[in-house]
């Protein structure tokens, strides 16, 4: 607990933020004696990023958020090092409900144009999020080291076409490969992130996406991530997906608009890459650290 005098300077200043962080305190400690804004103390904040580890959080960041009237970005993490409720088939239902309620009963549905779930089981969030938020207004949805996703995206999909962004992360997938396929199929996406888990799960990154699907917006895509060791994106073989017709380099020749592209996995210093005739698309290669991406400057479209 700060001292007065701290009290009062954070009081006084949080009236200019805009954006807001709540994280759950230590575990040993009683959530309902944490420090929490209230009244109009954060009348301009528009982003919310909520770290939790029990369902008492949860319902402090309910409380936050019926305070926060311009919000229009919100992330909510659940910490891996404490699972707790975030293994249970229904803790999607129960954590929306939680955070969502206070803020809907005091100003309706929430427009919402960011939206970040990390470390939580979504089977069941498609439902209630419906009731609290305008799925229609979500510009960018990330969904990072998720499970049970092929549900909440079935439920959500034909609700979220206007999405710009999406990313998907390190999540659970997904035995269902046309969830995604489907998903992807009825957006206009500016940007895509594909990362896969590293671990081993039943159905592998080949199933992840069909490049088919990207097809009827790849002329409008700004940046494009895909990071998969398990997928052979350069192989010289045909595609794998039943029915797909396309490779990366199809893929590649229909990005017109394109300004990021990073293909992560396999590393580009692999022979295989020259090989399958990757080379034939970039014309100028630099050595990167990380995720840096290729600029357009950098990659050409064959002909």
């Amino acid at each position: 607990m700060p001292d007065a005098n701290l009290h009062r300077l954070l009081r006084s200043r949080q009236h200019k933020l805009i954006s807001y962080q709540y994280q759950s305190p230590a575990r040993n400690i009683d959530p309902s004696s944490h420090l929490l804004p209230s009244g109009d103390e954060l009348a301009c904040v528009t982003t919310l990023s909520v770290f939790s580890q029990c369902l008492d959080d949860y319902k402090q960041a309910g409380s936050i958020l019926k305070h926060l009237p311009r919000v229009t970005s919100l992330a909510v993490t659940h910490s891996r090092l404490f699972p707790g409720i975030a293994d249970i088939g229904n803790v999607g239902h129960t954590i929306v409900e939680t955070v969502f309620r206070a803020a809907h009963d005091q100003r309706g549905v929430l427009k919402l144009a960011a939206l970040r779930f990390d470390g939580i089981h979504l089977g069941s969030a498609g439902s209630p999020l419906q009731c609290f938020v305008v799925l229609e207004a979500i510009q960018h949805l990330q969904l990072l080291y998720c499970e049970d996703i092929e549900t909440f995206l079935k439920f959500i999909s034909q609700k979220c076409s206007s999405l710009q962004t999406f990313a998907l992360e390190h999540c659970q997938l997904c035995r269902d490969k046309d969830t995604i396929n489907n998903f992807l199929r009825a957006t206009s996406l500016r940007r895509l992130v594909l990362r896969m888990s590293n671990e081993p799960f039943p159905t592998r990154g080949r199933d992840l996406v069909a490049f088919d699907a990207l097809l009827p917006f790849a002329h409008a895509i700004r940046c494009l991530i895909l990071d998969d060791e398990t997928r052979g994106y350069l192989s010289s073989e045909p595609p794998r997906e039943s029915g797909a017709s396309t490779d990366v380099q199809g893929l590649c020749k229909s990005l017109q608009s394109l300004q990021q592209l990073s293909i992560a996995s396999p590393t580009i210093e692999k022979i295989h890459w020259a090989n399958c005739g990757f080379l034939d698309l970039v014309v100028c290669t630099q050595m990167f650290c990380g995720y840096n991406p290729f600029t357009t400057e950098q990659c050409h479209r064959s002909t």
